[in-house]
């Protein structure tokens, strides 16, 4: 899933906590916060959205959190892989392997 804004991320932390029958209670004393935080938190109420917080309670959840760039890089152009933003590892390895053989 795509997440873009932090409405997002609020949703999916209620459905996801909703979805494993945890109490907000329960979840937050996992992450390591207050209920009264999470609830703000899963309405879009709270003014302190802290991302080592809503790591916590992500990791509480199970949910990974997977960085990627929406476009692709410069050397991903030029070889003509578009991946959607996501890295290819073992593309990039044989670029350097590649280049090293030059």
């Amino acid at each position: 899933m795509q997440v873009t804004t932090v409405h997002h991320i609020q949703a999916l932390v209620r459905a996801r906590r909703q979805e494993l029958g945890l109490s907000q209670e329960l979840l937050a004393r996992n992450a390591g916060t207050s209920r009264k935080w999470l609830s703000e938190f899963e309405r879009g109420t709270t003014t302190a959205v802290k991302l080592p917080l809503v790591l916590r309670v992500l990791a509480a959840l199970d949910l990974v959190v997977d960085v990627a760039t929406s476009r692709p890089s410069a050397s991903d152009q030029a070889a003509g892989n578009q991946h959607d933003g996501e890295l290819d590892l073992d593309d990039v390895l044989r670029g350097f392997a590649d280049r090293n053989r030059s």
